[in-house]
């Protein structure tokens, strides 16, 4: 018996001849479920080696599984050894919230740490490429010779100024771009997962926006909300869109960093479970 968690689901069992299934296997990796594959190795210590391997495999499949899991470059990217899902993962079923992932991405797009200019300027080309419509090679020209500072939670009435001013509501993300040349770009976003936008929030933060130099307001969600249709101003980006775009960044960056790896593997699987 190779792995034991295989008789957990009938499309995962084990041959007669030892070997895995790899039909199996695929179903499993291609519904990007890990963790059942890792069970028997946190059941049965005379298979982790046994387990190990498997994992290994299904997570750097042949060439022709790669073209079946990976086609038109994925749903979550490019696949490539240092991508989230191709190496190890956290072992929990328990979801981001809003403020955890804002509060991330904040931290790892932040220029004071290892790589983070570098992600944040990843970061906000994918972003722009989706947001950015008819002006997409405008921002990312822009975007590679700029320095990039990335805030989260933001009181939006004091928005890249010195003077604050108290707000019950704060911007998720706020990017400052600079350029060689002093010229400024701003990023504003509101990222939603399932919670509904409140009663002229996009409106609101807009108001408190729209004076700074070059705005560009984007709503984050999993689906297009109602509110922007009465908002125009506001340009609309997927997460899945901006996560499979993030990636191809990534990818061509080399970063495979294995902290960053986890973090996106957990945002990832965060996005995945919403409808």
């Amino acid at each position: 018996m190779l792995v034991s968690s295989f008789e957990k689901s009938p499309k995962g069992r084990a041959s007669k001849a030892g070997k895995p299934d790899w039909r199996g296997l695929r179903v499993l990796s291609a519904r990007l479920e890990p963790n059942r594959l890792a069970w028997a190795a946190l059941q049965h210590d005379h298979v982790v080696d046994q387990a190990i391997a498997i994992l290994n495999d299904a997570f750097n499949p042949a060439a022709a599984v790669q073209e079946e899991l990976w086609a038109c470059d994925g749903l979550w990217g490019p696949y490539w050894p240092g991508h989230p899902f191709g190496g190890p993962t956290l072992l929990n079923t328990a979801s981001l919230t809003e403020p955890q992932v804002t509060r991330e991405l904040a931290w790892w797009l932040n220029a004071s740490v290892k790589g983070g200019g570098p992600r944040a300027r990843a970061f906000l080309k994918a972003m722009t490429a989706s947001a950015a419509n008819d002006e997409a090679d405008d921002w990312a020209a822009f975007i590679e010779t700029a320095s990039i500072n990335t805030e989260a939670e933001i009181d939006p009435t004091a928005a890249g100024r010195n003077r604050i001013r108290s707000s019950d509501r704060r911007l998720d993300l706020f990017f400052t771009l600079a350029a060689p040349d002093g010229i400024r770009r701003h990023v504003i976003v509101e990222a939603k997962l399932e919670a509904p936008l409140s009663p002229g929030q996009l409106s609101g933060y807009f108001q408190n926006t729209r004076r700074l130099q070059r705005p560009l307001h984007v709503f984050l969600g999993v689906r297009r909300d109602p509110a922007l249709k009465r908002n125009p101003k506001w340009a609309y980006c997927s997460w899945r869109r901006l996560l499979a775009l993030w990636e191809i960044e990534v990818a061509e960056a080399g970063d495979d960093d294995l902290a960053f790896r986890f973090f996106r593997s957990e945002l990832f699987r965060t996005i995945r479970r919403l409808k």
